[in-house]
């Protein structure tokens, strides 16, 4: 990885430092049953592989420490193990409820969302889904509406 000169580059490696103040980077990465920019897939394997993976891996070799994954099953409980100090660094969506408990740095991936309807369902908007009396589920402790 290329910082440009030798003071960029000595503050990337002061950065993280800072990330990592045990000597080890302690990342937390978020199972899912189908991978993606901000999940793992296979919690079982003992080297989990994915986007998050790879993008706490590059600035850990480039301080010459170790990234120690630990696998959380949702959002919320990676969540509430940063907020112990568990582990130094998360990558995962914002939401409300979170910006509650952590700050957040600068995207790596703007994500959008969507509902999906059958067509001739007479929705075309929010607003129209909730008016028809319909709910939605989503897993307790994970990102959702």
């Amino acid at each position: 990885m290329n910082h440009g000169t030798v003071q960029d580059r000595l503050a990337v490696v002061q950065i993280l430092r800072d990330l990592a103040p045990t000597g080890r980077l302690r990342a937390g990465v978020i199972f899912a049953p189908v991978g993606g920019v901000f999940f793992i897939e296979d919690p079982d394997r003992a080297a989990p592989k994915g986007v998050t993976v790879d993008i706490f891996q590059a600035p850990a070799a480039d301080i010459g420490t170790d990234v120690d994954l630990q696998v959380f099953a949702n959002s919320g409980e990676c969540t509430d193990a940063l907020v112990a100090g568990n582990v130094d660094v998360v990558l995962m969506p914002v939401d409300e409820e979170r910006a509650r408990k952590v700050d957040f740095g600068p995207a790596y991936f703007l994500l959008r969302s969507t509902l999906l309807v059958a067509g001739g369902a007479g929705i075309s908007t929010l607003s129209d889904y909730l008016a028809k009396g319909r709910h939605f589920a989503r897993i307790s402790g994970a990102t959702g509406l």
